[in-house]
């Protein structure tokens, strides 16, 4: 059995197809990591996956808009729900007080997920939405 989900390894999706894989008693399956919604469900028309997990809402930054357009022009079987405690972390290099950080790049979904303490603690702060396949382009100094 095959699930595949928005996301990579170790994202907060994975959790939540490990999570469906339980609810759903499967002993035997693989989860596949499809980067975004609309690989999600080209895998399921293709019929690479038997299970499709993305991300639909979040209680603090609203609706996924990506996984609403991938899904609206197709039609599903709803399985199921999974809620997931969201934590994130910021960090540095050694020695960077925090006076001293002008760009935050994260995933779009983690900015808005954060954009209060954001906000309050670093006012200034050009922020950078970055989708995850390119973390590496990009020079986080």
């Amino acid at each position: 059995m095959k699930i595949g989900y928005q996301g990579n390894e170790n994202s907060f999706n994975h959790l939540a197809a490990k999570d469906f894989a339980s609810k759903l008693n499967l002993s035997s399956y693989e989860l596949i990591p499809l980067g975004n919604s609309q690989h999600v469900v080209k895998a399921l028309l293709a019929k690479e996956i038997s299970y499709g997990v993305v991300a639909i809402q979040n209680s603090i930054a609203g609706i996924v808009r990506e996984s609403y357009e991938a899904l609206k022009t197709e039609s599903f079987e709803f399985c199921g729900t999974s809620i997931l405690q969201i934590n994130h972390c910021l960090f540095t290099k050694k020695d960077v007080s925090k006076e001293d950080i002008k760009h935050i790049a994260s995933h779009e979904m983690a900015l808005k997920q954060c954009q209060i303490y954001i906000k309050s603690n670093f006012p200034n702060l050009n922020e950078i939405a970055v989708g995850i396949p390119l973390w590496p382009q990009h020079n986080l100094q």
